[in-house]
């Protein structure tokens, strides 16, 4: 099964446990597997992962990485944490030029319920910098019910290394968790720019064919007297230079749009969750015994809530005003807030807006994993067939022996 994955993911390295995986794709890195199984009779059985990373050319110093993925039980989360100290020794500080990630199923910056072990609260503190939220920041949602589970770490030397940290939302087909990400600037490798390729993709671009027309059917007349070879050569070098500028400008524009989708998407998703505070206030006021008994009392209209979250409210002094019985049935104690139809309700329109945006992120998503499976085919089949010498050999063997 390991194995299976490794191939599919195109994996230059990886080492694997029943819960946790690490994963290569550049073949100058290297992954060194140390652990990556508890005891078995424990409950915390394949659930921390640890290893090294070197460098083929040792351009910089190996990594050290430990990926964690805690129960999702609460109940069995302080056992977890505390046979996690068998391995990570608590009472001394990480290695360094180390990084801890995974799901912690927990957020680091709450107070946890049950409370977790003291020594592993305080060496995480103590010892690790989040990479991904700043210290005075609130951490972005990664779990698609707004939890913050996971979380990456490193080490305070590696601190000054990061760059580039992303909370970026996966398409619900895939998983339920988000991705994070972040850049650590180690080494400065040298490489060449490699092959070009022409992606075929662009073919289906509307807007890079009519420029493409347009400039053969400009070269038509301008490079008719050269040379069939020097022609050829002519066109294929300008049809990479054009295909290279569109392509950076698609991505960046494309870049552009996720962002904006993403930043849409997050304001959704804060809108419905204050949303959600103001109706649970609605329903169970925090001093009911204060409601006025009188003649008069508080009327807050259905309307008015749909435009307050729909951004259409007036000010807010004008929202709540005093009205006599003979106004429209006010709250009450007994009363809950229910919408008067579809439109009146302001979580549909949200909702609603929510999955044309998820939508969007999905179709952009769908674009890059063809992308990469593009670019994967290549170098599968360039891989490939440096082994194909081996297997023509024996066949040419095989066919010599039975000529003799």
């Amino acid at each position: 099964m390991q194995s299976s994955i490794s191939t599919l993911l195109q994996a230059q390295s990886s080492t694997w446990s029943h819960h946790c995986g690490l994963v290569s794709f550049n073949p100058e890195y290297h992954i060194e597997p140390h652990l990556n199984s508890f005891d078995p009779t424990h409950l915390t059985d394949s659930r921390l992962l640890t290893a090294t990373i070197h460098h083929v050319h040792k351009i910089h110093d190996p990594l050290n990485f430990f990926v964690i993925y805690a129960p999702a039980h609460p109940e069995q989360r302080p056992l977890f944490y505390s046979l996690l100290d068998h391995y990570l020794a608590f009472s001394s500080p990480p290695l360094p030029k180390s990084v801890l990630f995974g799901d912690l199923n927990y957020n680091t910056r709450l107070t946890s319920s049950p409370p977790l072990p003291t020594a592993w609260t305080q060496w995480l503190s103590h010892h690790w910098f989040d990479a991904i939220t700043p210290v005075n920041c609130t951490p972005l949602p990664t779990f698609t019910t707004g939890s913050t589970l996971d979380f990456l770490f490193v080490t305070n030397d590696l601190k000054i290394s990061v760059h580039s940290p992303v909370v970026e939302y996966v398409a619900g087909s895939w998983t339920d968790h988000f991705s994070i990400s972040i850049q650590l600037s180690i080494g400065s490798p040298q490489h060449g720019p490699g092959i070009w390729r022409f992606n075929p993709y662009l073919l289906s671009d509307k807007e890079f064919c009519n420029t493409m027309t347009t400039f053969l059917d400009a070269a038509e007349t301008q490079i008719s007297n050269v040379a069939p070879h020097i022609q050829w050569d002519l066109i294929k070098a300008n049809l990479k230079a054009m295909a290279i500028d569109h392509s950076r400008k698609a991505r960046n524009k494309a870049k552009t749009m996720q962002k904006i989708l993403l930043e849409q998407r997050s304001a959704i998703v804060t809108q419905l969750h204050s949303q959600s505070q103001s109706d649970s206030q609605l329903r169970h006021p925090s001093n009911p015994h204060s409601r006025p008994h009188t003649q008069h009392t508080q009327h807050i209209s259905n309307k008015e809530v749909a435009q307050e979250y729909l951004g259409t409210s007036q000010p807010q002094s004008h929202r709540i005003v005093d009205e006599p019985h003979t106004s429209p049935t006010p709250l009450t104690e007994e009363q809950e807030y229910v919408p008067n139809s579809l439109d009146d309700d302001p979580s549909s329109v949200l909702h609603q807006q929510l999955l044309e945006v998820e939508h969007q992120i999905d179709c952009q998503q769908e674009v890059d994993a063809r992308i990469i499976a593009l670019r994967s085919g290549h170098k599968w089949r360039e891989h490939g067939e440096c082994s194909n010498a081996y297997f023509y050999q024996c066949l040419k063997e095989r066919r010599q022996a039975q000529n003799i």
